[in-house]
């Protein structure tokens, strides 16, 4: 007890010793004042980014990502995509006119296209038509130039959906803003001219002095092409501001051009969805970006604002890593939902009508359906017919195999797309058989049950048998039971109406893409992602805002302090402790 005695004594002199505080307490903001000084270095905002980023993945940790809402989503440009379509670089632009009329059809709300079209397509012609054509004439060439001009199919396309945005680029500066007196602003050609004047009908409103205005300033700019931009809905940068250390955490939502503001396609979105008019949008740099009467989807309706810093940035409410967060659709499962949804069609209307057998009438019922893709049609008629002669064979044999299915067919040596056919149906119809007779059985004794086929094949099946089962039995207007290749959307095939309502970016986000950034939760994330993080903030009202300076200033003051006087009190707890242990 005596070294017990000895240390409560000694610390409660330490506290009752005046002059040692008096000096604890002048050291205090001395050491404030340090580290504040300390605050304005390249190290200390390092540091201060790496805990920023520490404090998102333990927020994620600790309590799970945060609400994500369920209109948000992307499309993407994937690796199975590129494996299907071949590589980006050879897309023509009808493969985005099939993405808009496919989103459209089934309902999207608002589409953005993260990918630049500057320049004309460059219209070519297979050669081999022109070798079949010796005859040809200027109007016959006219046509067939008419069928490649991809530009015209897509122009088509974004007046026919009405909701589609388009991307620009604008150059900027990435260190401090200039003197506006010294801005060299580039001579712009006509087309920019027409190009501003389309983005200054719908600028928000620069609410300081525009000479005296702290946002970061755009110089030349890259509109769309022309007969694109005039359909689509509008058209915004899609740039994005990399902190010191090359991460992604804040988004631009304006630039200063002149003395008018370019809105980002982040605050275009934001507007559209919460219906607010551009032009009513008030920009107060270093403050907020201000919404006024804005509706949200839930219903209510006020007035919003964004935190900024001075050169027009939002931090952004990062929700988790890209794999984890949002539904992500890619681009050739979106193209597989629309020729299923014309093969379900086309089983339905030939499980109905038995009469219904020619092909001329068949695309007549399914173009009354809304399918005038006569290409897609054949295709959906060639699956149904060869998977229906597939099914057959089957359910008669339980056992036949492919080679020889096809070895009655004349194909001795079937292509591999076909030999993936048979082994589709006939799997197909081994699960539907399994779930009709044992409705409760669990996937792992249903992949139990089928050992010649791997776990997710036969999980996979299962998920497609189940998305047709009516009262536990195959309706005869699910067969044949073929599927095209989908992803799953809240546990079942991902179906047209789970696109409905929706705003998605679409973009590059296979491995190798160009378009791939660093955030605070992972090294290599595609940033078409970026956008839906900017829209949830707002939606979900989580903005993020640091502190100011003077806030700092005090809080660090405060530190100081506080540690000054903990230091020389550390020194009798240290000793205490030490007594303590020696009476062991």
């Amino acid at each position: 007890m005596r070294a017990l005695d000895v240390g409560v004594a000694l610390f409660f002199r330490s506290i009752m010793n005046s002059d040692k505080t008096r000096i604890q307490l002048a050291i205090g903001p001395l050491i404030g004042i340090l580290v504040l000084l300390y605050a304005f270095t390249d190290l200390y905002e390092h540091a201060e980014l790496v805990s920023f980023d520490w404090r998102f993945r333990l927020r994620n940790e600790l309590f799970g990502p945060p609400p994500i809402s369920p209109l948000l989503g992307t499309v993407d440009i994937d690796n199975k995509t590129l494996a299907e379509e071949g590589r980006y670089q050879d897309w023509t632009r009808d493969q985005f006119a099939d993405m808009i009329r496919v989103l459209s059809r089934y309902g999207a709300r608002l589409i953005w296209f993260d990918i630049y079209m500057v320049e004309p397509s460059v219209r070519t012609i297979d050669a081999a038509l022109l070798e079949d054509r010796p005859d040809l004439d200027r109007a016959d060439f006219d046509a067939l130039i008419a069928q490649v001009d991809f530009d015209e199919k897509l122009r088509q396309e974004l007046v026919r959906a009405g909701n589609v945005y388009l991307s620009q680029t604008v150059e900027v500066g990435y260190g401090e803003v200039p003197d506006p007196a010294n801005l060299d602003v580039t001579s712009r050609t006509p087309d920019q001219e027409d190009a501003l004047q389309t983005i200054l009908a719908q600028t928000p409103r620069l609410m300081v002095d525009p000479k005296e205005s702290t946002l970061r300033r755009g110089r030349n700019f890259e509109p769309p092409l022309k007969i694109l931009r005039d359909a689509a809905r509008g058209f915004g940068y899609a740039q994005t501001i990399p902190d010191v250390d090359g991460t992604r955490r804040r988004y631009p939502l304006v630039f200063q051009y002149e003395e008018q503001l370019f809105p980002s396609i982040g605050l275009l979105l934001i507007c559209d969805l919460l219906e607010v008019p551009v032009d009513q949008v008030q920009v107060w740099p270093g403050e907020q970006v201000h919404l006024p009467g804005a509706r949200f989807p839930t219903g209510e309706t006020e007035d919003v604002d964004i935190p900024i810093d001075s050169y027009g940035n939002m931090h952004v409410d990062w929700v988790g890593k890209w794999e984890d967060t949002f539904v992500h659709y890619p681009h050739i499962s979106l193209v597989w939902v629309e020729r299923q949804e014309i093969l379900d069609t086309l089983k339905r209307k030939m499980a109905a009508d038995p009469g219904l057998r020619t092909p001329r009438a068949i695309m007549a019922a399914l173009r009354k359906e809304g399918f005038d893709d006569s290409d897609k049609v054949k295709e959906a008629l060639l699956n149904w017919s060869w998977t229906r002669g597939i099914e057959k064979a089957v359910r008669a044999d339980g056992s036949l195999e492919g080679a020889t299915f096809w070895r009655a067919k004349g194909k001795d040596n079937p292509q591999p797309k076909q030999v993936a056919l048979f082994d589709q149906v006939r799997r197909n119809n081994l699960v539907a058989d399994l779930l009709v007779r044992r409705p409760g059985i669990d996937l792992q004794e249903l992949a139990a049950a089928l050992p010649e086929y791997g776990a997710e094949e036969v999980i996979e099946s299962a998920a497609f048998v189940q998305s047709v089962l009516v009262e536990g039995r195959i309706p005869a207007g699910a067969r044949p039971l073929y599927y095209y290749p989908f992803v799953m959307y809240e546990g079942k095939p991902l179906r047209p109406d789970d696109i409905r309502g929706k705003v998605l970016p679409y973009g590059l986000t296979g491995t190798g893409t160009q378009d791939l950034n660093v955030t605070p939760f992972q090294g290599d994330y595609p940033m078409v992602g970026l956008y839906v993080n900017v829209l949830n903030t707002v939606l979900q009202k989580r903005y993020i805002q640091r502190l100011p300076l003077w806030a700092n200033a005090i809080l660090l003051l405060a530190l100081g302090t506080s540690l000054s006087l903990w230091a020389g009190r550390l020194k009798v707890i240290t000793g205490l402790l030490q007594n303590a242990v020696s009476m062991h």
